[in-house]
């Protein structure tokens, strides 16, 4: 079989979909649901702190893993974080994308034939994802959270590389090469890399390409011209992140690794660069603090259990009912059933009104009710819209349940 370098790009194309579907034969699909709910969300940039929190409070042990890493000196806050309404909100969307995202990676590392290795390549990826997140925070703000998730998936790929090519792949791995040499013994000697796997994974997952580009482009030199949009600046960041090369404790040994790469890339001064890799290495800290044990404690995150489940429905429910009185008091909800828009409106305490409006927003019909005292179809019902499908009173019943929240 041909080497990867010696592949046409329709072979290369052909190489990612195959890829795509031995992917559903390794576990990927067999992680939790809530797990394949998260990773939806990190690639929708539409999804927000509640949208998160509705899926984490059905996975105790996720929750557990944000607990630690808001208690954690990182943070220093001066009380302990017990409610995880204020975990939350503490750690930011941008932590909560990349936790939620890499504990399942890290999961579905659990399963691997060689999980020394599994954890090796997560260990790494919490540094480089905590080093693109400060590059980006410094330089790009606004693609901070896209940064650190791109930092994170780097080379996801190369346990799986192991896996589907064998003894060869094994072989380059254990010469522990740096980044750059690990990639270009892959190219020129196996049959695929770990950047084709991770490309694979970013399709399999539908990831937006300003996250999907620049970890298939990370060993490719960006150009030099231009102001940098949005996807360019995480290829940047990648390109110099996924070529540092970490020692055993997976950090940097250098107080400014490569400065030349971060000077014509990045356009970081040494100075800059060194505050950078000083401030990723105590976020990589308490992240690894987190991660520490994610392959071999899967009873003790079990132990979580009761306690912060219950600590959790409570505190993201009183988040949630608490935004919603908010959102409702001023703005009318709406939901569409039997092809008409149904619209909810807080009318006075404790009294709702619906309407039930045409295609230019005028209302046709109202009916007025107090919270709880009729159900769904009897409501719908007095609006003219008895014929609704059980989904239909299903979807207005949750509206009107958080109306009550």
């Amino acid at each position: 079989m041909k080497p990867r370098k010696d592949l046409s790009s329709a072979e290369v194309e052909e190489l990612r979909a195959g890829l795509e579907q031995k992917l559903s034969g390794v576990g990927m699909d067999t992680q939790p649901e809530v797990a394949a709910r998260v990773v939806k969300l990190v690639s929708d940039p539409k999804s927000g702190l509640r949208d998160f929190a509705a899926v984490i409070k059905m996975d105790a042990a996720l929750s557990g893993r944000l607990l630690r890493m808001a208690n954690s000196a990182f943070f220093a806050q001066r009380q302990p974080v017990s409610n995880l309404e204020r975990a939350c909100v503490l750690l930011g969307i941008e932590r909560l994308k990349a936790l939620s995202l890499g504990f399942y990676l890290s999961r579905a590392a659990v399963g691997d034939p060689r999980a020394a290795l599994s954890r090796r390549i997560w260990g790494e990826g919490v540094y480089r994802a905590c080093l693109a997140g400060e590059i980006a925070r410094r330089l790009c703000p606004a693609q901070a959270p896209e940064a650190f998730v791109a930092g994170l998936m780097l080379d996801s790929g190369v346990p799986l590389v192991e896996r589907f090519v064998g003894a060869e792949a094994t072989a380059i791995i254990d010469q522990r090469l740096g980044p750059t040499r690990h990639f270009r013994a892959e190219y020129e000697t196996l049959r695929l890399t770990h950047v084709d796997v991770a490309a694979a994974m970013a399709r399999r997952w539908k990831l937006p390409d300003v996250l999907a580009k620049p970890i298939e482009w990370h060993h490719s030199a960006p150009g030099d011209g231009g102001t940098p949009g949005p996807l360019q600046w995480v290829h940047r960041i990648s390109y110099y992140v996924g070529a540092v090369e970490l020692n055993a404790e997976q950090l940097p040994d250098e107080t400014t690794p490569l400065p030349t790469m971060a000077s014509r890339t990045l356009k970081l001064s040494s100075d800059d660069l060194r505050a950078v890799v000083q401030r990723s290495r105590a976020e990589c800290t308490a992240l690894q603090e987190v991660f520490r044990d994610v392959a071999d404690s899967i009873r003790d995150l079990d132990k979580l259990g009761d306690q912060v489940q219950r600590q959790l429905v409570e505190a993201m429910d009183n988040s949630m009912a608490s935004d919603i009185r908010r959102e409702t008091a001023a703005t009318p909800a709406a939901v569409e059933i039997g092809g008409q828009v149904v619209e909810v409106e807080r009318e006075s305490e404790g009294t709702v009104v619906a309407y039930v409006r045409d295609g230019s927003g005028r209302r046709l019909f109202a009916h007025s009710f107090r919270i709880g005292s009729e159900p769904a179809s009897v409501i719908l019902a007095a609006l003219g819209l008895e014929e609704a499908t059980r989904d239909e009173v299903r979807n207005f019943d949750g509206l009107l349940g958080l109306l009550a929240a």
